[in-house]
Protein backbone atom coordinates (compact mmCIF):
# COMPACT_ATOMS: atom_id res chain seq x y z
CA UNK A 1 0.00 0.00 0.00
CA UNK A 2 2.82 2.39 0.61
CA UNK A 3 4.76 1.73 -1.93
CA UNK A 4 2.07 2.11 -4.46
CA UNK A 5 0.73 5.39 -3.06
CA UNK A 6 4.47 6.65 -3.09
CA UNK A 7 4.84 5.66 -6.84
CA UNK A 8 1.15 7.34 -7.31
CA UNK A 9 2.30 10.46 -5.98
CA UNK A 10 6.18 10.02 -7.97
CA UNK A 11 4.55 9.02 -11.27
CA UNK A 12 1.54 10.75 -11.78
CA UNK A 13 2.62 14.71 -11.88
CA UNK A 14 4.97 13.74 -14.36
CA UNK A 15 2.28 11.77 -17.11
CA UNK A 16 0.04 15.38 -16.00
CA UNK A 17 2.77 17.97 -16.69
CA UNK A 18 4.13 16.43 -19.60
CA UNK A 19 0.72 15.80 -21.42
CA UNK A 20 1.54 12.33 -21.68
CA UNK A 21 -0.77 10.24 -24.05
CA UNK A 22 -4.09 8.86 -21.47
CA UNK A 23 -5.01 6.12 -23.40
CA UNK A 24 -3.90 3.16 -22.22
CA UNK A 25 -1.26 4.78 -19.74
CA UNK A 26 0.63 2.02 -17.09
CA UNK A 27 0.24 5.37 -14.74
CA UNK A 28 -3.60 5.64 -15.32
CA UNK A 29 -3.47 1.83 -14.62
CA UNK A 30 -1.89 2.45 -11.37
CA UNK A 31 -4.71 4.73 -10.24
CA UNK A 32 -7.48 2.89 -11.72
CA UNK A 33 -6.36 -0.70 -10.91
CA UNK A 34 -3.16 -0.96 -9.10
CA UNK A 35 -3.63 1.33 -6.29
CA UNK A 36 -7.57 0.04 -5.30
CA UNK A 37 -6.54 -3.89 -5.28
CA UNK A 38 -3.37 -2.77 -3.20
CA UNK A 39 -5.41 -1.18 -0.52
CA UNK A 40 -7.90 -4.37 -0.71
CA UNK A 41 -5.05 -6.33 0.21
CA UNK A 42 -3.78 -4.09 3.08
CA UNK A 43 -7.14 -3.73 4.38
CA UNK A 44 -9.20 -7.30 3.37
CA UNK A 45 -12.88 -5.59 4.88
CA UNK A 46 -13.04 -3.24 2.36
CA UNK A 47 -13.65 -5.96 -0.51
CA UNK A 48 -16.81 -6.56 1.79
CA UNK A 49 -20.18 -4.16 1.29
CA UNK A 50 -17.53 -1.39 -0.34
CA UNK A 51 -16.44 -0.39 -3.41
CA UNK A 52 -13.10 0.73 -4.25
CA UNK A 53 -11.67 2.70 -7.45
CA UNK A 54 -9.85 5.00 -8.92
CA UNK A 55 -9.94 7.80 -11.37
CA UNK A 56 -7.47 9.76 -13.12
CA UNK A 57 -9.37 11.29 -15.23
CA UNK A 58 -11.98 11.08 -18.50
CA UNK A 59 -9.56 10.70 -22.17
CA UNK A 60 -7.47 13.60 -20.63
CA UNK A 61 -5.48 13.48 -16.92
CA UNK A 62 -7.24 15.48 -13.93
CA UNK A 63 -5.62 17.77 -11.54
CA UNK A 64 -7.35 16.06 -8.73
CA UNK A 65 -6.86 12.42 -9.43
CA UNK A 66 -8.43 10.08 -6.80
CA UNK A 67 -8.63 6.58 -5.06
CA UNK A 68 -12.69 6.09 -3.63
CA UNK A 69 -13.74 3.88 -1.05
CA UNK A 70 -17.91 3.68 -1.27
CA UNK A 71 -20.24 1.99 0.84
CA UNK A 72 -22.68 0.67 -1.30
CA UNK A 73 -25.71 1.18 1.07
CA UNK A 74 -24.81 4.86 0.37
CA UNK A 75 -23.87 5.18 -3.33
CA UNK A 76 -21.85 3.93 -6.32
CA UNK A 77 -20.13 6.75 -7.44
CA UNK A 78 -18.49 9.80 -6.76
CA UNK A 79 -20.94 12.32 -8.01
CA UNK A 80 -23.10 12.37 -5.42
CA UNK A 81 -23.12 11.16 -1.21
CA UNK A 82 -20.31 10.95 1.01
CA UNK A 83 -17.33 8.44 0.98
CA UNK A 84 -13.71 7.82 1.91
CA UNK A 85 -11.33 9.14 -0.62
CA UNK A 86 -7.36 9.26 -1.16
CA UNK A 87 -6.79 12.92 -2.83
CA UNK A 88 -3.31 13.30 -4.62
CA UNK A 89 -2.23 16.96 -5.65
CA UNK A 90 -1.07 17.98 -8.79
CA UNK A 91 2.28 18.06 -7.86
CA UNK A 92 2.18 15.35 -6.16
CA UNK A 93 3.56 16.62 -2.78
CA UNK A 94 0.45 15.78 -0.45
CA UNK A 95 -1.76 13.09 -0.33
CA UNK A 96 -5.10 13.20 1.62
CA UNK A 97 -7.08 10.65 3.23
CA UNK A 98 -10.68 12.14 3.96
CA UNK A 99 -13.81 11.69 4.98
CA UNK A 100 -15.27 13.88 1.77
CA UNK A 101 -18.71 13.94 -0.34
CA UNK A 102 -19.35 13.92 -3.80
CA UNK A 103 -19.86 17.32 -5.61
CA UNK A 104 -20.74 17.13 -9.33
CA UNK A 105 -24.15 16.87 -8.98
CA UNK A 106 -24.84 19.30 -6.56
CA UNK A 107 -22.56 21.84 -8.30
CA UNK A 108 -24.43 21.24 -11.47
CA UNK A 109 -27.72 21.72 -9.49
CA UNK A 110 -26.73 24.61 -7.41
CA UNK A 111 -23.93 26.49 -9.28
CA UNK A 112 -20.42 26.56 -7.66
CA UNK A 113 -21.14 29.06 -4.72
CA UNK A 114 -24.26 27.80 -3.74
CA UNK A 115 -22.76 24.17 -3.52
CA UNK A 116 -19.54 25.32 -1.73
CA UNK A 117 -22.00 26.74 0.85
CA UNK A 118 -24.45 23.32 1.29
CA UNK A 119 -20.90 20.95 1.10
CA UNK A 120 -19.86 22.94 3.88
CA UNK A 121 -23.16 22.62 6.20
CA UNK A 122 -23.47 18.66 5.60
CA UNK A 123 -20.02 18.42 6.52
CA UNK A 124 -20.24 20.38 9.95
CA UNK A 125 -23.62 18.23 10.48
CA UNK A 126 -21.64 14.95 9.37
CA UNK A 127 -18.70 16.44 11.62
CA UNK A 128 -20.74 15.84 14.58
CA UNK A 129 -21.30 12.52 13.84
CA UNK A 130 -17.89 11.55 13.36
CA UNK A 131 -14.78 10.69 16.27
CA UNK A 132 -11.31 10.58 15.20
CA UNK A 133 -10.19 7.89 18.28
CA UNK A 134 -7.11 8.72 17.24
CA UNK A 135 -7.08 12.29 17.08
CA UNK A 136 -5.39 11.93 13.41
CA UNK A 137 -8.36 12.88 11.62
CA UNK A 138 -9.28 16.72 11.77
CA UNK A 139 -11.46 19.24 9.74
CA UNK A 140 -8.94 21.33 7.65
CA UNK A 141 -9.13 23.40 4.27
CA UNK A 142 -7.51 21.06 1.57
CA UNK A 143 -5.25 22.34 -0.78
CA UNK A 144 -5.11 21.00 -3.87
CA UNK A 145 -2.95 23.62 -5.12
CA UNK A 146 -5.05 24.07 -7.90
CA UNK A 147 -7.99 26.69 -8.58
CA UNK A 148 -10.22 24.54 -10.49
CA UNK A 149 -14.14 23.98 -9.21
CA UNK A 150 -13.44 20.37 -8.15
CA UNK A 151 -10.29 21.40 -6.09
CA UNK A 152 -12.24 23.86 -4.55
CA UNK A 153 -15.68 21.64 -3.64
CA UNK A 154 -13.00 18.52 -1.89
CA UNK A 155 -11.90 21.39 0.09
CA UNK A 156 -15.39 22.65 1.27
CA UNK A 157 -16.75 19.11 1.33
CA UNK A 158 -14.02 17.56 3.69
CA UNK A 159 -15.88 16.22 6.73
CA UNK A 160 -12.35 14.95 8.62
CA UNK A 161 -9.19 14.13 7.13
CA UNK A 162 -5.25 13.10 6.94
CA UNK A 163 -3.02 15.02 5.22
CA UNK A 164 0.40 13.22 4.50
CA UNK A 165 3.66 14.67 2.93
CA UNK A 166 4.90 12.25 0.27
CA UNK A 167 8.44 13.00 1.05
CA UNK A 168 7.76 11.69 4.33
CA UNK A 169 5.12 9.04 4.01
CA UNK A 170 4.22 7.46 7.19
CA UNK A 171 4.57 3.25 7.39
CA UNK A 172 2.53 0.69 5.99
CA UNK A 173 1.21 0.20 9.91
CA UNK A 174 0.22 3.61 10.24
CA UNK A 175 -1.36 3.63 6.34
CA UNK A 176 -3.76 0.42 7.58
CA UNK A 177 -4.51 1.79 10.86
CA UNK A 178 -5.39 5.56 9.20
CA UNK A 179 -7.81 3.88 6.43
CA UNK A 180 -9.30 1.07 9.17
CA UNK A 181 -10.09 4.49 11.49
CA UNK A 182 -11.70 6.24 8.22
CA UNK A 183 -13.92 3.50 6.97
CA UNK A 184 -14.42 2.78 10.99
CA UNK A 185 -15.77 7.13 10.98
CA UNK A 186 -17.73 6.56 7.65
CA UNK A 187 -19.78 3.47 8.79
CA UNK A 188 -20.54 5.82 12.16
CA UNK A 189 -21.42 8.52 9.86
CA UNK A 190 -23.75 6.51 7.72
CA UNK A 191 -25.54 4.77 10.57
CA UNK A 192 -26.38 7.97 12.52
CA UNK A 193 -28.22 9.72 9.13
CA UNK A 194 -25.53 11.03 6.97
CA UNK A 195 -26.02 14.74 6.68
CA UNK A 196 -29.79 14.08 7.48
CA UNK A 197 -30.95 16.01 10.83
CA UNK A 198 -31.91 14.12 13.56
CA UNK A 199 -35.60 15.34 14.47
CA UNK A 200 -36.11 14.89 10.27
CA UNK A 201 -35.11 11.27 10.93
CA UNK A 202 -37.33 11.41 13.69
CA UNK A 203 -40.12 12.70 11.72
CA UNK A 204 -39.80 10.18 8.72
CA UNK A 205 -39.81 7.34 11.22
CA UNK A 206 -42.75 8.46 12.82
CA UNK A 207 -44.53 9.15 9.81
CA UNK A 208 -44.07 5.75 8.78
CA UNK A 209 -45.13 4.14 11.91
CA UNK A 210 -41.74 3.50 13.20
CA UNK A 211 -40.99 3.65 16.68
CA UNK A 212 -38.52 6.21 17.76
CA UNK A 213 -35.99 3.87 18.64
CA UNK A 214 -35.66 1.81 15.60
CA UNK A 215 -35.87 5.43 13.58
CA UNK A 216 -31.77 5.81 12.41
CA UNK A 217 -32.29 1.86 11.58
CA UNK A 218 -34.86 2.66 9.28
CA UNK A 219 -33.38 5.79 7.92
CA UNK A 220 -30.43 3.48 6.81
CA UNK A 221 -32.89 1.13 5.66
CA UNK A 222 -34.71 3.66 3.52
CA UNK A 223 -31.29 5.20 2.12
CA UNK A 224 -30.55 1.93 0.45
CA UNK A 225 -34.28 1.77 -1.30
CA UNK A 226 -33.82 5.07 -2.24
CA UNK A 227 -30.79 5.29 -3.96
CA UNK A 228 -31.64 5.48 -7.55
CA UNK A 229 -29.13 2.57 -8.86
CA UNK A 230 -30.32 -0.02 -6.38
CA UNK A 231 -34.14 0.57 -8.12
CA UNK A 232 -32.73 0.50 -11.95
CA UNK A 233 -30.79 -2.87 -10.67
CA UNK A 234 -34.20 -4.44 -9.23
CA UNK A 235 -36.45 -3.02 -12.16
CA UNK A 236 -34.04 -5.09 -14.38
CA UNK A 237 -33.97 -8.17 -12.24
CA UNK A 238 -38.00 -8.20 -11.19
CA UNK A 239 -39.58 -5.91 -14.07
CA UNK A 240 -42.10 -3.28 -13.40
CA UNK A 241 -45.07 -5.48 -12.02
CA UNK A 242 -45.74 -4.72 -8.48
CA UNK A 243 -45.14 -7.94 -6.22
CA UNK A 244 -48.03 -7.16 -3.96
CA UNK A 245 -51.61 -6.14 -6.51
CA UNK A 246 -49.71 -7.46 -9.58
CA UNK A 247 -50.51 -4.20 -10.98
CA UNK A 248 -48.07 -2.15 -13.61
CA UNK A 249 -48.35 1.65 -12.74
CA UNK A 250 -48.57 2.50 -16.62
CA UNK A 251 -52.16 0.14 -16.42
CA UNK A 252 -53.16 2.47 -14.18
CA UNK A 253 -51.96 5.80 -14.71
CA UNK A 254 -50.85 5.42 -18.44
CA UNK A 255 -47.80 5.70 -20.56
CA UNK A 256 -46.21 8.67 -18.02
CA UNK A 257 -45.94 5.68 -15.61
CA UNK A 258 -43.94 3.93 -17.46
CA UNK A 259 -41.48 1.62 -15.45
CA UNK A 260 -42.76 3.64 -12.25
CA UNK A 261 -41.82 0.89 -9.54
CA UNK A 262 -40.26 1.46 -5.98
CA UNK A 263 -37.40 -1.22 -5.00
CA UNK A 264 -38.13 -2.14 -1.19
CA UNK A 265 -35.58 -3.57 0.73
CA UNK A 266 -37.02 -6.55 2.35
CA UNK A 267 -34.77 -7.25 5.26
CA UNK A 268 -36.21 -7.04 8.46
CA UNK A 269 -34.92 -3.66 10.25
CA UNK A 270 -34.23 -5.62 13.58
CA UNK A 271 -31.98 -7.90 11.75
CA UNK A 272 -30.53 -4.93 10.02
CA UNK A 273 -27.32 -4.12 12.24
CA UNK A 274 -25.93 -0.72 12.14
CA UNK A 275 -21.85 -1.45 11.58
CA UNK A 276 -22.85 -3.89 8.87
CA UNK A 277 -21.04 -3.46 5.46
CA UNK A 278 -24.83 -4.37 3.87
CA UNK A 279 -24.85 -6.22 0.43
CA UNK A 280 -27.33 -5.88 -2.04
CA UNK A 281 -28.88 -8.39 -4.68
CA UNK A 282 -31.39 -7.12 -6.76
CA UNK A 283 -33.03 -10.83 -7.27
CA UNK A 284 -33.29 -11.95 -3.69
CA UNK A 285 -32.75 -8.71 -0.94
CA UNK A 286 -35.62 -6.60 -2.63
CA UNK A 287 -38.91 -6.34 -4.07
CA UNK A 288 -40.83 -4.34 -6.16
CA UNK A 289 -43.68 -2.59 -5.00
CA UNK A 290 -46.11 0.19 -6.15
CA UNK A 291 -46.08 3.18 -3.74
CA UNK A 292 -49.43 2.14 -2.00
CA UNK A 293 -48.24 -1.76 -1.20
CA UNK A 294 -45.02 0.38 -0.24
CA UNK A 295 -46.20 2.38 2.17
CA UNK A 296 -48.09 -0.52 3.60
CA UNK A 297 -45.65 -2.78 3.83
CA UNK A 298 -43.77 -0.43 5.89
CA UNK A 299 -46.25 -0.64 8.52
CA UNK A 300 -45.80 -4.80 9.05
CA UNK A 301 -43.55 -5.44 11.99
CA UNK A 302 -41.73 -7.73 9.50
CA UNK A 303 -41.53 -5.77 6.34
CA UNK A 304 -40.55 -8.39 4.64
CA UNK A 305 -43.79 -10.03 4.83
CA UNK A 306 -44.91 -9.94 0.88
CA UNK A 307 -47.17 -12.95 1.31
CA UNK A 308 -49.23 -10.56 4.34
CA UNK A 309 -49.54 -7.82 2.09
CA UNK A 310 -50.83 -10.07 -0.80
CA UNK A 311 -53.46 -11.72 1.76
CA UNK A 312 -54.62 -8.09 2.83
CA UNK A 313 -55.23 -7.38 -0.93
CA UNK A 314 -57.21 -10.83 -1.54
CA UNK A 315 -59.77 -9.92 1.24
Amino acid sequence: MREELLRWSKEYPGAYLAAEVFAASPKAHLVTHVLPASLCDAVPEAKKGFKVEGSAGQSKWTHTPWVAILDLAITETVQEGFYVVYLLSPDGTRIHLTLNQGCTLLKNELGLPSARLELMRRAGLMRSRATSTSGRFQPYAIDMKSTLWRAQLYSAGNILGVEYDTSNLPAETQLVSDLREALTMYRAVRNAGGWMADDDIIREAEEEGISLPEAKRYRLHRSIERRSGNSEKVKKAQGTTCKGCDKKMSDVYGPIADRFIHAHHLRPLADLELDEKVELNPHTDFAVLCPNCHAIIHRFEDVSDVARLRALLAK
